[in-house]
């Protein structure tokens, strides 16, 4: 079995509304992976584990990084807050050995929490933008 944290309404104290469960282990294959419910999780960091038939751009012990954010935003489900994720093969890019797997894990969100903050809010110069939580890597 495998572990997931689900979610069980979208608002509303984490203790209360988000609740470790455990599942059984995905398989790859066509189309979607298995429901578990909301799973939440935009971002993650993995090796890949088992590939599906016809893939062939990435292999077992590849140091990968779903690409969650869009499918996670308009389905609400199968996000990387669980031990495994099925994810179609454009929705995974390979990493490379020189990046940590703190900075790989983030890569997928914060950069463009960073970039909206940066082009979208106009600041005039010589004034401070704060982006609260800002404890990941790109806010280091």
């Amino acid at each position: 079995m495998a572990r997931a944290l689900k979610m069980s309404q979208v608002c509303g104290d984490p203790y209360e509304v988000v609740r470790l469960i455990h599942v059984e282990k995905p398989k790859p294959g066509p189309g979607p992976g298995t429901e578990n419910g909301v799973i939440p999780g935009t971002e993650g960091f993995g090796l890949v584990e088992e590939v599906g038939e016809g893939v062939t751009g990435f292999s077992i012990g590849q140091r990968v990084v779903p690409c969650l954010y869009a499918k996670y935003l308009s389905t609400g489900t199968q996000g990387a807050w669980q031990d495994y994720v099925v994810v179609q093969e454009e929705e995974v890019y390979a990493i490379s050995d020189s990046i940590s797997d703190e900075t790989a894990a983030q890569l997928v969100a914060n950069p463009w929490t960073a970039y909206v903050l940066l082009k979208t809010i106009a600041a005039p110069k010589g004034e401070y933008v704060i982006s609260t939580a800002a404890g990941s890597v790109v806010g280091r």
